[in-house]
């Protein structure tokens, strides 16, 4: 029956149509308008097999769309708009409030599409602290696979009781240096994008040119901002 309820929430939601269901249970469902329509649905599953069966229908509606609509719950907000709220978490309030309003055409109040921000989100703060605690063991790696090779890292604190946070990561390999200095251009070149995740930050990286005129990548770093602490020589030497 969970797949005749789903099938039922979705005709709802897209045909902007406030249905309810009066019974549901493993066998059975009954299902109708949320007014004095005569829309109605009853299924229940066949005794010989698990399928399931519309044993009544009126499929027909009376009553006016509304704009609001119960089913559009903060689950199925989540599931529908999850994936883009994770890849920019940044995204408006009052712009997503215009894209559900367009795509299942229905007004969700601010409190709600808050409360389905917070669900997408869930975990992945969780799973970043995970991610970056292993950033150490990520730089001890590189440097053990090539002593010459450079990783810093810098975290930073507001109270010495606190934990470390990650501020920046700077890593230079050993073999980009001498690919370099051996082909390239005496020319160093400095390229940057901003990263829409969670985190933030921008992805700095130092490039040269080689034989063919073509970017030649000698050094990246990951830090909060591009300003003048950061491409100094005395940042990218400290960090």
């Amino acid at each position: 029956m969970g797949e005749f309820r789903e099938a039922v929430r979705e005709y709802g939601i897209k045909e902007r149509r406030g249905v309810q269901f009066i019974t549901s249970d493993a066998s059975r469902c009954q299902v109708c308008c949320e007014t004095d329509c005569r829309f109605y649905i009853w299924c229940s599953k066949d005794k010989d097999s698990d399928n399931c069966t519309i044993k009544t229908l009126f499929p027909e509606h009376n009553c006016t769309k509304p704009y609001s609509n119960k089913l559009a719950s903060v689950k199925y907000l989540t599931e529908v708009f999850g994936d883009r709220i994770r890849k920019n978490p940044q995204w408006k309030v009052k712009e997503m409030a215009e894209a559900i309003k367009k795509e299942p055409e229905i007004e969700v109040s601010r409190i709600k599409i808050l409360r389905v921000i917070k669900a997408a989100l869930e975990g992945v703060h969780e799973a970043l602290k995970e991610h970056y605690s292993r950033l150490r063991d990520f730089g001890y790696e590189i440097i053990k696979s090539n002593k010459n090779n450079t990783v810093q890292i810098r975290t930073t604190r507001l109270n010495e009781t606190d934990a470390n946070k990650f501020k920046r990561v700077y890593i230079f390999y050993d073999a980009m240096k001498k690919g370099w200095k051996a082909g390239c251009r005496p020319i160093i070149g400095l390229d940057g994008c901003f990263l829409k995740t969670v985190c933030g930050g921008q992805l700095l990286s130092a490039v040269g040119r080689d034989g063919n005129n073509q970017m030649f990548p000698i050094s990246y770093a990951v830090v909060e901002s591009e300003n003048y602490e950061v491409i100094s020589r005395r940042a990218l030497t400290k960090l």
